[in-house]
């Protein structure tokens, strides 16, 4: 318990360092008093290929075993130990990002129905889709080709398995995420999840917006779609 509340202060302050007070106080506001977020579902066939490129890969992304991989997580993210134990325990796949055996970064995948507290929400899979939650990376990693590594790695694997689709959410407001999900060729599914939250979380409610055509062409701007013929590595 102390450690939890010792990594989530220390989380704070870092992030006071790298934005300032007051936007991180009102961030404090939105996220803890009253919030109305809103994500839009995403998805992708996992028989398109990714994008090739090359360079050196400075680490290396393999699945993680709930059992023997737990203790993994307490380098760098310790204060969410218990969640991700309850994310394997609800039979999610995490694929991790090791950097000499150093776990830097992870992105965890689910093959059935998963309910996500911090959505309070139920996502429904249907035959042949896989939901791709959640996903981190240390500091000294963000902005590099870590997520899309991680990324390619899981997507070839259950395509492997014989999954057709990967779906997923994403934050409206986070407009890096948005773009990098439209560059890898995911496209809208015709839904915005509405997450409200007030009071410390004492007070929720999410809902299931559905639309017709698109509403977010901005993102795709600049989008390159991968070559079919391209070999896939």
């Amino acid at each position: 318990m102390f450690a939890a509340v010792t990594g989530k202060l220390q989380e704070k302050i870092d992030e006071i360092g790298r934005k300032g007070f007051w936007p991180t106080f009102g961030k404090l506001l939105r996220d803890r008093i009253y919030s109305h977020r809103q994500y839009v579902f995403l998805e992708r066939s996992l028989a398109l290929p990714h994008r090739e490129y090359s360079r050196k890969r400075g680490w290396e992304i393999r699945i993680l075993d709930g059992k023997r991989d737990i203790d993994k997580f307490r380098d760098h993210y310790s204060a969410r130990t218990s969640d991700f134990t309850s994310l394997f325990e609800k039979g999610a796949i995490a694929f991790g990002s090791f950097v000499h055996d150093i776990l830097v970064g992870h992105m965890w995948f689910a093959t059935q129905d998963l309910y996500e507290s911090y959505h309070n929400h139920t996502f429904r899979l249907k035959d042949g889709e896989v939901y791709q939650t959640e996903g981190f990376a240390v500091l000294r990693y963000r902005g590099t080709l870590m997520v899309l590594d991680g990324m390619q790695v899981a997507h070839k694997y259950f395509l492997a398995k014989g999954y057709e689709k990967v779906v997923c959410v994403v934050d409206i407001e986070h407009l890096t995420n948005m773009k990098l999900h439209f560059r890898l060729g995911f496209e809208e599914s015709g839904a915005i999840l509405h997450t409200r939250k007030l009071l410390f979380y004492r007070w929720r409610r999410s809902t299931v917006e559905h639309y017709q055509g698109t509403r977010f062409d901005a993102f795709k701007k600049g989008r390159v779609a991968p070559s079919p013929s391209s070999p896939d590595r």
